[in-house]
């Protein structure tokens, strides 16, 4: 509710004391200018130059100050023009109608002049208030944050109304702790002023308020454009409110259904591994097989690659969320990408064999500024889904090309395996997301993302594209920066290249 006190009448005592003096000072003129015309011409004069006063002096100050010099000068007439002069009484009937009528007119002007006046002056403060609520409903809705729309109406209600201090308390919810913002201070004399009151709210919702400070009242234009400023800024809130909670519902959507894959990976991941483990394990412990026979040695490989299966899928879950909490930080130094590539042909040596494999990785590859184990990683993850998804046989390339004018380098690694749909491109590096159904293929939908996390956090860019070469298929490219705060691109020892090569050729055989 608007909490209003009335202004003090004293304030407009200086209209009427104008409003008076100008009536005296009329009077003193027409009494000494017409003093020696005859009574004939006189009161004519006398009535129209009283009339001209009064509505000088009603477009100028106002209704009532009109009102009060029009009583004056009624009392002046009388005393200094009609006759007896110098006394308030009337002896002629006709005088007593011509001062009946110029009082009557005098206040009828008074009053039609007044009336014309405040019609002007509300037209006025319309038409400056819906400027001013036009430009600061188009600053609101271009506020997307609770803070900013607070400190922005905060600031323009201080412009708009000559405020000594503007208060401000806005939230969206009722759990929030408001935002607070203000505009102006208070002195001494201010904090025993005027002080108005204007609640924010919508749909019996109250959002908050707005409190302003100020020595005078606020005019009636100014009150009804406070609350339509307080009603257009809850219409912000409340958009805002709901679009906050369409987010929110958004978001427990997202978590929902990444629970929902997340459990649906890792228990079809953690079953196959596990039943190995238990069953290899079962056998050893009542000697249905013995450690030291070929049958045991098979089963004990078994073991560990369920056991190395169980660790990876654990190491990739913490490493996406490490990515997702923002706590992957590269351990960077000056790596040999041949060092790299070798070291993960190595480990990857018995699943490539279902493959062929084709490298161009030229000698002349500069030094690149990387964490080599979470580089080993992507290459590994990379690979893995090629031999995952190509058909037994097929052909894996792997190329890498140096940009020397971008200062980059960059990774392609290409497979057979069949062309995806645009959506599917879009999503494959999303967490969880699987081409194919998890019985069919192995995996937690993790790999592609920790890969594109890791190559992010290095400064590079990790994409996916059909392509139409010789051998068409899908192909994963990703760049790694060859600069390192400032520093230019490394070429590693040229004695070194020739060996480094051979090895990546020797991988190969």
């Amino acid at each position: 509710m608007l909490d209003m006190r009335p202004s003090h009448s004293w304030q407009r005592l200086p209209s009427y004391v104008l409003a008076v003096a100008t009536v005296g000072l009329v009077t003193l003129m027409l009494f000494t200018a017409l003093a020696d015309t005859g009574n004939q011409f006189k009161l004519p004069i006398v009535i129209l130059a009283y009339l001209l006063v009064i509505n000088i002096l009603t477009l100028l100050a106002g209704f009532w100050p009109g009102i009060a010099s029009a009583v004056v000068a009624f009392l002046c007439f009388n005393y200094y023009f009609i006759e007896p002069r110098g006394t308030l009484l009337v002896t002629h009937i006709a005088d007593v109608i011509v001062l009946g009528v110029f009082f009557m007119v005098a206040v009828v002007n008074s009053r039609l002049l007044g009336y014309v006046q405040r019609r002007a002056i509300e037209s006025a403060q319309r038409e400056r208030d819906t400027a001013r609520f036009y430009e600061l409903s188009l600053a609101l809705v271009g506020s997307q944050q609770i803070g900013e729309i607070a400190e922005l109406l905060a600031q323009r209600l201080h412009v708009i109304l000559h405020a000594q201090r503007i208060e401000l308390s806005l939230r969206l919810f009722a759990d929030e702790t408001p935002v607070v913002a203000s505009a102006g201070k208070l002195t001494t004399k201010t904090a025993g002023g005027l002080a108005y009151t204007v609640p924010i709210a919508t749909a019996g919702v109250t959002l908050g308020h707005v409190q302003v400070w100020r020595v005078t009242a606020l005019s009636t234009g100014e009150q009804r454009l406070l609350r339509t400023l307080a009603a257009e800024t809850a219409l912000v809130l409340d958009r805002t409110r709901t679009a906050r909670t369409e987010t929110r519902a958004q978001v427990l959507e997202e978590s929902d259904r990444l629970k929902t894959a997340l459990l649906g990976s890792v228990s079809h991941e953690l079953r196959t591994p596990l039943a190995t483990i238990r069953a290899g394990a079962e056998s050893l412990r009542r000697g249905l097989v013995l450690p030291g026979s070929r049958e045991g040695r098979e089963l004990l490989d078994d073991v560990c690659d369920g056991a190395q299966r169980l660790t990876r899928l654990v190491d990739n879950m913490l490493d996406m969320s490490r990515i997702e909490s923002g706590a992957l930080h590269p351990q960077r130094e000056w790596v040999d990408l041949i060092d790299i590539i070798d070291g993960t042909l190595e480990h990857l040596s018995d699943d490539l064999g279902r493959h062929r494999l084709t490298l161009d990785v030229p000698e002349t590859v500069p030094l690149i500024p990387a964490d080599p184990v979470q580089l080993d990683q992507v290459f590994t993850n990379l690979i893995n889904n090629s031999i995952k998804y190509a058909p037994t046989g097929t052909l894996i390339t792997l190329q890498v090309v140096t940009q020397a004018v971008e200062k980059l380098v960059q990774v392609q690694l290409s497979n057979q395996c069949q062309r995806l749909s645009a959506d599917d491109l879009s999503r494959i590096f999303d967490k969880f997301y699987r081409l194919t159904h998890a019985e069919r293929v192995q995996g937690a939908g993790l790999g592609l993302s920790i890969c594109k996390g890791i190559i992010e956090a290095h400064g590079g860019r990790l994409w996916a594209e059909n392509w139409s070469g010789s051998e068409p298929g899908l192909r994963f490219n990703f760049t790694l920066p060859l600069t390192w705060d400032g520093a230019e691109p490394r070429l590693p020892p040229p004695e070194a290249q020739p060996q480094l090569h051979r090895q990546a050729q020797e991988t190969l055989a």
